[in-house]
């Protein structure tokens, strides 16, 4: 499991910040510095399966699994609790890691997540093979049109087109076939594992931001009672806001 970690100054606290499906820890990297240089600890994981982590086909990814993962990481850094942040897939997975080790969870923040309903309620399953010929056919071309369409409230830039190089790579490498069906695991286990029917189980303090131009789903925002909802006013899903890196702060 590949990941950058930065330790806190003094008594600081850690962040972890979890990443989204189509993307990698190095992702966060401007929300890292700008905690960093406030004395913040900072680890940012690639997840199994993504960046520069391992990709098995035999694995069973589940929500609680990559939470899992992510606790023995701390463990083996030393880093008891921790300030939990999570942006798009990477709130399922915060918000499931919070559920698991309340005790080592300071604080949970939620970035523009998806998982905040349940997606077989209005769409058909696809199953493996289906999801896997899909990933399979996808050219770099259709990985920048996705997220040119989706992500960045109709903004692009080349540091919006950068941070596709990693997924253009694995489409055009010699891997292809093992990455394309580890992405379907992966929407698998978005598709299948949604948290809405828990997030009123969470017992941390929780804050939700939540771009009001977000496209993955803007108007779904508070299921727990005495969370803290922020809105930010430009963001779509991808851009993540000085606001939050303030909210951190």
């Amino acid at each position: 499991m590949a990941y950058m970690y930065l330790p806190a100054k003094g008594d600081a606290p850690t962040v972890v910040l979890l990443h989204g499906k189509n993307f990698n820890g190095a992702y966060w990297g401007r929300t890292a510095e700008f905690l960093a240089a406030r004395g913040y600890g900072v680890l940012m994981p690639d997840q199994i399966g993504f960046g520069k982590s391992s990709k098995p086909t035999a694995y069973q990814f589940s929500f609680n699994q990559l939470a899992a993962n992510t606790a023995a990481l701390m463990d083996d850094l030393g880093i008891e609790k921790a300030v939990i942040v999570g942006h798009s897939m990477g709130g399922m997975l915060a918000a499931r890691f919070a559920l698991a080790y309340p005790e080592r969870t300071e604080r949970l923040v939620l970035v523009n997540p998806i998982g905040l309903e349940d997606y077989l309620d209005y769409t058909t399953y696809p199953d493996i093979v289906a999801a896997f010929e899909r990933e399979k056919g996808l050219t770099g071309a259709d990985i920048v049109a996705y997220q040119r369409k989706n992500y960045y409230d109709g903004a692009w830039s080349d540091a919006y087109d950068a941070l596709t190089i990693p997924l253009r790579g694995w489409i055009n490498g010699p891997d292809s076939e093992q990455l394309a069906y580890v992405s379907a695991l992966t929407y698998d286990m978005i598709l299948t594992q949604p948290v809405i029917d828990d997030v009123e189980l969470l017992a941390v303090p929780t804050t939700l931001i939540i771009g009001t131009r977000d496209r993955t789903g803007p108007n779904r925002a508070n299921k727990r009672p005495g969370a803290r909802v922020n809105w930010a006013a430009t963001t779509g899903s991808a851009r993540k806001p000085r606001h939050a890196s303030r909210t951190l702060n």
